[in-house]
């Protein structure tokens, strides 16, 4: 499935908001459990690009998938970051209220989530899109077959 070069990356990098629903949806839960999920979710899609398994029929799609797991990761530390700012400014008051982050504030969660992500993710899409995906295949698959299988790097098979 080919993906012309072209588009624009204005509109593709609209994933990033609607991937951010899910992160969203994670956090007003309020469950830790479910956030380290959204992780671990994450970090799957990133393993799963770093060890060449094939998520999506296309090469621009595993891509973009990868980049948008990237761009929600760093969006998380970005919100991460300013809730323990916001709670160093407000005094660090000691409270265990599992409404921190209410249904009602689902807007304003997703929209400091979304922006962040939004424009990480424009930068990385237009990198995508310089790229020769195509290519870099052909590449990878050149290099896959003439790797030797089996054993450490480091060990001479013709010694044995």
């Amino acid at each position: 499935m080919n993906v012309d070069k072209n588009t624009n990356p204005f509109i593709t990098a609209l994933v990033s908001p609607l991937y951010m629903v899910m992160g969203t949806m994670a956090v007003i839960n309020g469950d830790l459990l479910i956030i380290f999920l959204f992780f671990a979710f994450n970090f799957a899609l990133i393993g799963a690009y770093v060890s060449e398994f094939k998520l999506f029929p296309g090469l621009y799609f595993n891509e973009l998938s990868h980049k948008a797991s990237l761009s929600a990761l760093m969006a998380m530390g970005i919100a991460f970051m300013g809730f323990l700012a916001s709670k160093i400014i407000m005094g660090g008051a000691e409270t265990s209220d599992p409404r921190a982050f209410s249904a009602s504030s689902f807007t304003l969660v997703w929209g400091a989530l979304s922006l962040p992500s939004y424009l990480m993710m424009v930068w990385l899409v237009k990198g995508i899109n310089k790229r020769d995906l195509e290519a870099e295949e052909a590449v990878r698959k050149e290099k896959r077959k003439n790797r030797k299988s089996g054993g450490p790097p480091i060990m001479n098979r013709d010694g044995f």
